[in-house]
């Protein structure tokens, strides 16, 4: 059994007290983990309202189309993920400018603004708010009980509105090129995602999902790391709606 063991893990690197698998060796620095609800969760919530009003799928061409505009309007570097809220922060009145120029009058781009709308309107600080055109108006009760639905949704992170956002997340940072994997991956499997948590497939892809999303979050190069979106978020809930978070940045 041990040699069947170690002969299923030789290809892991051993990084402290943890087997990393492949994927995870070509990031930068070291692993580290990084608290789902504090640090995760803030930086994709936009897309579970996406998700919820268009699907998986529509969701997909929906985003990429937004990083692609993104690009193709500034210099910035390429690991630089626009999936995550906190880079919009680093974009100046000029890129923005420039990008907004690019959205403007797109379907897609109209979709994203009825989609997130109500979110931005609950969270009017939020770096997203850089991509509308209009004022942000108050948020209304109809608003803040649909966002706050989505959110209860994804406080769990293994629950399947959260893998289907992190699945966007990470599909999108390989069709970008920022996320390079193996053509024995079960990333490319990725319609299996799905039928989570019904089938064997999908669970393992959710498993690959979840541990995929820390070298990201926790990084530089990814993820601007001075960002104050995470502690605009969750102070912001607290402040609507006071509820014990003495455990959350630590599930």
């Amino acid at each position: 059994m041990t040699k069947e063991k170690n002969k299923i893990l030789s290809d892991h690197k051993q990084v402290g007290k943890k087997l990393l698998p492949p994927f995870l060796h070509s990031f930068p620095g070291q692993f580290n983990d990084s608290p789902y609800l504090y640090k995760v969760l803030p930086e994709i919530i936009w897309q579970g309202f996406l998700n919820d009003k268009y699907g998986i799928k529509n969701s997909v061409d929906i985003t990429l189309y937004l990083l692609n505009t993104i690009h193709e309007a500034t210099n910035l570097e390429k690991g630089k993920l626009f999936c995550f809220i906190s880079n919009f922060e680093t974009l100046d009145e000029k890129q923005v400018d420039k990008i907004l120029s690019r959205l403007f009058l797109n379907d897609n781009y109209k979709k994203l603004l009825e989609a997130i709308q109500p979110f931005i309107n609950v969270f009017p600080e939020c770096p997203l708010r850089k991509i509308f055109y209009n004022i942000i108006p108050e948020y209304s009760e109809s608003d803040l009980q649909y966002v706050k639905n989505i959110t209860n949704k994804l406080l769990n992170k293994t629950s399947k509105e959260t893998t289907l956002i992190l699945a966007n997340t990470i599909y999108c940072a390989n069709q970008m090129g920022v996320l390079h994997v193996t053509k024995d991956s079960c990333f490319l499997h990725m319609d299996e995602v799905i039928n989570y948590p019904d089938t064997d497939e999908s669970k393992k892809i959710a498993s690959f999902l979840r541990a995929s999303i820390n070298p990201f979050v926790g990084n530089d190069t990814f993820v601007f790391q001075n960002s104050i979106w995470s502690k605009y978020f969750w102070n912001r809930a607290y402040k609507l709606e006071p509820f014990n978070i003495d455990n959350l940045y630590f599930s």
